[in-house]
Parts: C-alpha cells; structure tokens; sequence
C-alpha cells in the first residue's frame, strides 16, 4: 500500500498501545484524541482504496485488498486496545475520586442553607 504517512501514523498509534509506552499519567483526554486520530485514518484509508482500486489494473487489486484488510485489521486492533484503555482509566479515576486514605468511601455534600421561616405562627398566639 502505498501512503507511507498514513503507515507512519498507525505505527505510532501501535507504539502508543503497548503496554511498555502506557503511562498511568496518560489521560483520558488523550485516549479520545487518539481514537479520533484512529477515524481519521479509517476515512484516509477508504479514500485511499477507492483510489488504487479505480487506477490499477485487475492482477494487482487482490493485492491491495490484502493490504487494505491487513492495515484494517490494524486499525481495528488499535481502536479496541485504546477504549480498553479508556474504559480502564476512566475506572482507575472513580476509584481514586470515591476512595480516602482510610480506604472508606464517602462523598462530600455540597452544604445547603437551613431554611429560615418568620415568626408568622407566633404572632396568631399573642393576639
């Protein structure tokens, strides 16, 4: 196949899947970019198979179809491992928002004003 960017990018979305490069300092925020960035690289794909599939003769598009099915494959497995991911920080998160240093759970109520009444009441019984 032939864009060696779009290559490029999906190598460095692998890189950033595996375990060794995952930090826990790695946000959620980033997981969604990258799976935009994954979108973004299934849509060049498609364009660019379109493309290939409308110039090349016929004896060379089984081979571009294995390497739009190898390079979809990659895609797909990235896409999984990066929502694994997302999924398992966005649990890590709740655990460390619901969880003090005592190991107990709590939440913390915003505090809410009492409500004052007048001493209208009051005033029926001194007349």
């Amino acid at each position: 196949m032939g864009n060696k960017s779009e290559n490029k990018n999906i190598n460095k979305l692998e890189t950033f899947t595996s375990e060794k490069t995952v930090s826990k300092d790695t946000s959620v925020t980033v997981i969604e970019v990258k799976l935009k960035k994954i979108e973004q690289l299934r849509i060049n794909l498609y364009k660019m198979a379109e493309g290939y599939c409308e110039i090349e003769a016929s004896e060379n598009l089984e081979a571009i179809h294995l390497d739009i099915e190898d390079i979809n494959e990659r895609i797909e497995k990235t896409k999984v491992i990066l929502k694994l991911l997302m999924h398992s920080l966005k649990n890590t998160e709740n655990v460390n928002i619901n969880v003090n240093g005592n190991g107990k759970h709590f939440i913390r109520e915003p505090q809410i004003p009492l409500p004052e009444f007048s001493n209208f009441k009051n005033q029926f019984f001194y007349m």
